[in-house]
């Protein structure tokens, strides 16, 4: 049994799934039953604790067999980090009486660096863990690449202001899904005392990599521009902040050079080499996926998922396969796979939601097929899927009952038509409820290449008010669904 906090973040979330995909049971970790509901369903332990309960962490982390522990960012801390210093102590109150086998604390590049700065919060919790009569890892992680994503919305209008400068200067960056992976592989292993294991990726990237990248996502120009140290205080403070200084020291710090790794222990790039013992797992998993991949593809990736939902990306058309400002249900209609054969009461004539979405993807349909009917792993590269649980088995097939949640709703779904590397369809709807939804995916041969098309139907009220207030919404999440479904078939 292994204790995961943070499980309903990207990195924690990483781990709970890498260690059930191998048959490990886990206990979640969460501040409250709600949160918890999703990995209940899938099997795990839930305990409600929040991270400065002494005596709710000793209860999470009884009996177990090691426990991932990440604390909650705080960007705007008090003089000393107060809270920081309490949540330590709670920490290791609950470590002393609990027992856990280990420890995995995700830490951060530049914790053991004494000038003060932002990243000093995971230096004090090292420091506490340091004591602690349990073996210990400090999984030490660059800077996130997902960090990116929060640039879009900028670089819509094409140009980022950047605090990362020189605006060529390099540094350790790493995806969350590797840490999260990585995180997993350590809880299973054993040693002693303290181990520190730095991550990064393959190689290090600048604010002029991330312009490129989301250009890349974009289709158009993107300019990085630097924004002026002097101004930075205020800027924090206008933003709500009430003691920027740790933060603009931080940034400093990667900016200047003295925010990097020790070297003190072990140091990870892009790829672990553990992997090749791994070759005979069955799904094929490799630990350090994301980062193996260039920093474009990386963040190309995040980017992708944040313009699709903001309705940034042009939808797919069967027609040219090339994309149209066009996102009305009437042209959803009008372009619509006429090969798709519809259940009783969901023809696209009698609905009240109609998407149609289709893209020529660069690989063998078979190999996109095996994408989409291992849906657990949705939430790996579909960011607008949650929660899959398949009721009684390991992948979709004929009649299978799966639950999760998309676009914030939690849905049941039933696979009514399968026809293995060609058609899959499905009801969704509310649990106990009947169906108003249902998806379809067709794919047909073009060569070496598979046109993919996606169409679905709502039908009712919530459907017919999801039209009136945001007609396209549904269909920019299947751009999403496509786009991230081209990028892993073709091995970007």
């Amino acid at each position: 049994m292994y204790a995961v906090t943070g499980i309903t973040g990207k990195v924690g979330g990483t781990v709970a799934q890498t260690l059930l995909a191998v048959g490990k049971k886990v206990r979640a970790v969460v501040r409250d039953e709600a949160k918890g509901k999703p990995w209940a369903d899938k099997g795990c332990e839930v305990a409600i604790a929040s991270i400065g309960d002494a005596d709710a962490l000793t209860a999470a982390f009884a009996g177990t067999d090691g426990v991932f522990l990440m604390t909650p960012p705080n960007y705007d801390p008090e003089p000393g980090f107060p809270q920081t210093q309490a949540n330590a102590i709670a920490i290791e109150k609950a470590i002393v009486t609990a027992r856990p086998d280990k420890v995995v604390f995700l830490s951060t590049v530049g914790a053991q660096v004494a000038e003060p700065n932002l990243l000093n919060n995971s230096k004090m919790t090292e420091e506490t863990l340091r004591k602690s009569p349990v073996p210990v890892a400090f999984l030490r992680a660059g800077w996130f690449m997902e960090n990116a994503s929060w640039d879009v919305e900028a670089a819509r209008n094409g140009v980022v202001p950047s605090f990362l400068q020189p605006l060529d200067h390099v540094i350790p960056m790493v995806a969350t899904v590797d840490i999260g992976r990585l995180a997993a592989a350590l809880l299973q292993e054993s040693w002693n005392g303290v181990r520190i294991v730095e991550l990064e990726g393959p190689r290090r990237y600048s604010a002029a990599d991330i312009g490129r990248a989301l250009a890349a996502a974009l289709g158009r120009e993107v300019r990085m521009e630097s924004v002026p140290r002097e101004t930075w205080e205020q800027l924090f403070r206008s933003q709500g902040m009430k003691n920027p200084m740790p933060r603009i020291r931080m940034v400093d710090g990667f900016n200047e050079g003295w925010i990097d790794f020790e070297r003190a222990g072990e140091h990870r790039q892009g790829r672990d080499p553990r992997d090749r013992h791994r070759r005979a797992d069955r799904q094929g998993r490799r630990c350090m996926t994301s980062s193996i991949r260039s920093f474009r593809q990386a963040l190309g990736m995040a980017a992708i998922a944040a313009l699709a939902l903001a309705g940034s990306l042009a939808p797919a058309r069967a027609a040219d396969h090339q994309g149209s400002s066009i996102m009305t249900m009437n042209q959803d209609l009008a372009d619509r796979e006429k090969d798709i054969d519809w259940p009783e009461g969901f023809n696209p004539s009698q609905a009240d939601l109609f998407s149609h979405n289709a893209l020529l993807i660069n690989a063998s349909c078979e190999r996109i097929w095996g994408h989409i009917v291992d849906a657990t792993k949705w939430p790996q590269w579909y960011p607008n899927s949650k929660d899959v649980h398949i009721d009684g088995g390991d992948a979709l097939k004929g009649g299978t009952v799966f639950h999760w949640s998309t676009f914030g709703l939690p849905l049941e779904s039933k696979v009514n038509e399968f026809v293995p590397y060609t058609r899959i369809g499905w009801y969704g709807y509310a649990p106990g409820t009947a169906p108003t939804f249902y998806h379809t995916w067709y794919l047909k041969p073009q060569g070496d290449a598979c046109l993919v098309v996606t169409d679905e139907v709502g039908k009712g009220k919530d459907a017919a008010h999801l039209r009136e207030s945001d007609e396209s919404l549904v269909h920019r999440g299947h751009d999403l669904w496509l786009a991230t479904l081209k990028w892993m078939s073709e091995g970007k």
